[in-house]
């Protein structure tokens, strides 16, 4: 308890005070008709203050009187009678004494008396005192001239202030919002302040550890953090500070110039901006994704180039073709130069050309090298445009949002937008001056949410944009893959502790954050419930918003067309094969004796052990039977056998025949 007094401490009692100044017990009496045993009865009566204040007036009476008297200017003081044919007239030297009186200075119990021209007191000092265990103790002084002045020292008055919290519960408010504050989730039924986990609780529970404080945890009943309604009342944890209803609020409240005209506000315990959280943009890809960084016409232009080529190149050869000798003899067709650039080879050169790879047979006379160097060049370049362009197609892709920032925001309508209702966000777009943010408040107004909870369900629905503090949303998109943050931040600000107004324990609190800070015990909390927390609920380190031009992985979606064109190929090669082989198969001279059926099987047969092709010769067959041991089990049965069967048959005496001698 801390008081002021016009007193010393510790005060006098009346007792002290009389035989302490001009009214001693050995003085005569200095009032008519009265002893000084009666006045000290009388001043018994009044409070310590008056008391001081009745003597300094007495001791100054008693002092104007004393100089009028050494001056030679006091005459006898008539008896005063108030009624009556007796009563006296006003006394002629009282303007003198009222003279004497402003003009005698001197220090009295309740300070030095001085007064002036008017007659009231100049330089009046106050005793500022404190109620300890040992009594009233002076701690400083007031006056009209320097103000206050408080002689101990800041670090004494924390002590004393620490002392008064030490061993206190404090009344805590709060407000759920994860990862600040949020319900224990546990089999068992839980009580006080076991129900709750969060970076808030972790941070209260640090500082109760520094202050040596109790605390218990109860949430606000309307669930705001705090605004002004239109009637300037208070709502939400600020309003119950007000009334003194809570010691402390603890959470994701912010620290505005409004809440702090309302309530006290710590040093802020973590910085923070305005940003967007948003839906990632759905990637649609097709098969032929691998074709998009060329558009269609530079594709067809490719194509046809590629055909012209080949048949310029094919034709200069021809023409170029030449023999060794000249003259009009006749010449052997040895003698001839053979084109080996035909027209399949020329678009397997071309094509050799683009894909960056070697082929035979290669160009030799100085119009094919012109035409060659020429399609190189353009390759280098068509391939170098290609890989290029698609990375950042690629990247393009990745980044793809229908906005981009804060100003995209405002331009568009088809995408809603909001904030939390009764927040520092609602009042930072409620009375900006910005006209883009003045517009933006004039479109959300009408789709605030009631949580943050509930506006990040909305943006997870799509078609919706929530406008939150940066901290949460970086928590979010750690857990929802399909969010992003988008643009930077809108402001900066700062969460704080609040307090009631004019409470002590302010400084207190705030110079336990900063040692919090300075220790590093801050961000260890941030890293455990932002990262450590739930780390199987958390997304890949690439899909976060912290590195959002980083390269990502390309999945089938992106590279599935370049599989079905390899696919494709094979399959259409495969096709070819077979069909040139069975095209070998019929032609073959065997097939006049052997049924189709089993030349076929022999022919596949005989690829397994050879590299001729199919057997066109009974030697060859031969062969195939050679190998009878290392066929398997099945083709015994199905090549083997019916072989042997279709020797024997008549199809084949009768067409023995016609065979050439070398094929039987």
């Amino acid at each position: 308890m801390t008081t002021v007094s016009v007193t010393s401490p510790p005060p006098m009692a009346p007792q002290a005070i009389v035989c302490s100044g001009v009214l001693r017990q050995r003085d005569p009496p200095i009032i008519s008709g009265t002893d000084n045993h009666k006045v000290d009865v009388w001043l018994a009566t009044y409070e310590l203050t008056d008391a001081a204040l009745a003597q300094d007036a007495a001791n100054l009476l008693v002092r104007a009187l004393q100089r009028l008297a050494a001056a030679g200017n006091l005459s006898r003081i008539p008896v005063a009678h108030c009624r009556g044919e007796h009563s006296s007239k006003a006394w002629e030297q009282s303007n003198q004494l009222v003279n004497a009186v402003k003009k005698t200075p001197f220090s009295g119990l309740t300070g030095p008396i001085w007064l002036d021209p008017l007659g009231r007191r100049r330089n009046v000092s106050l005793h500022v005192v404190k109620l300890k265990r040992r009594g009233l103790t002076a701690v400083g002084t007031w006056s009209a001239t320097s103000g206050l002045h408080i002689a101990r020292t800041e670090k004494a008055f924390q002590e004393e202030v620490l002392s008064t919290l030490r061993n206190k519960t404090m009344r805590i408010t709060t407000i759920l919002n994860a990862p600040y504050v949020m319900v224990k989730s546990s089999a068992h039924k839980l009580r006080g302040n076991d129900r709750f986990e969060g970076f808030c609780v972790d941070l209260l529970r640090e500082i109760s550890r520094h202050l040596d404080f109790r605390y218990r945890i109860k949430l606000v009943r309307d669930g705001a953090h705090g605004s002004k309604d239109a009637q300037s009342r208070w709502n939400g944890m600020v309003r119950e500070l007000i009334d003194r209803e809570a010691d402390l609020a603890v959470g994701d409240l912010t620290i505005t110039s409004s809440r702090e005209e309302a309530v006290d506000f710590t040093l802020p315990f973590m910085t923070l901006g305005v940003s967007i959280l948003f839906r990632k943009n759905q990637e649609e890809h097709s098969l032929l994704f691998f074709l998009s960084p060329l558009s269609f016409d530079v594709w067809l232009c490719v194509a046809a180039a590629h055909v012209v080529i080949s048949l310029l190149l094919c034709w200069v050869t021809r023409m170029q073709t030449f023999r060794k000798s000249s003259g009009c003899e006749s010449v052997d067709s040895s003698d001839i130069v053979k084109n080996r650039l035909t027209l399949l080879n020329s678009l397997w050169f071309t094509i050799s050309s683009i894909m960056q790879q070697g082929c035979e047979p290669l160009p030799r006379s100085t119009s094919t090298f012109i035409i060659s160097t020429t399609w190189w060049l353009f390759s280098f370049v068509l391939v170098s445009s290609y890989t290029a362009n698609l990375a950042s197609f690629l990247t393009r892709e990745r980044l793809k949002s229908p906005i981009e920032s804060v100003e995209d925001l405002a331009k568009q309508s088809e995408i809603r937008y909001g904030c939390v209702r009764s927040g520092s966000t609602q009042a930072f777009f409620q009375e900006s001056k910005h006209e883009t943010y003045e517009r933006m408040w004039q479109a959300m107004r009408y789709n605030l949410a009631p949580s943050n909870t509930k506006g990040v369900a909305r943006v997870q629905s799509g078609g919706y944009a929530f406008l939150m503090e940066s901290t949460s949303i970086e928590y979010i998109v750690q857990r929802e893959c399909q969010l992003t943050q988008i643009g930077g931040l809108l402001d900066s600000k700062g969460y704080g502790i609040a307090l009631p107004p004019g409470s002590p324990y302010r400084s207190l609190f705030s110079s336990a954050i900063l040692r919090l800070q300075e220790n590093g015990t801050l961000q260890m909390l941030k890293e455990r419930w932002w990262k450590w927390r739930h780390p199987s609920r958390r997304c890949p380190e690439e899909d976060g918003p912290s590195r959002p031009g980083s390269a990502s992985e390309l999945g089938l979606p992106k590279l599935g067309g370049v599989f079905v064109v390899l696919l494709s190929g094979l399959g259409l090669a495969c096709l070819i094969a077979f069909a040139e082989f069975f095209l070998k198969t019929r032609s073959s001279p065997i097939s006049q004796v052997l049924p189709y059926r089993v030349l076929r099987c022999i022919a596949l047969t005989h690829a397994r052990f050879s590299a001729s092709g199919v057997p066109s010769s009974r030697k060859e067959v031969d062969e195939v039977l050679s190998g009878y041991g290392s066929i398997p089990d099945i083709l015994k049965t199905f090549v083997v056998i019916p072989f042997h069967r279709s020797l024997r048959s008549p199809s084949f005496e009768a067409n023995r025949n016609r065979l050439n001698p070398e094929y039987t």
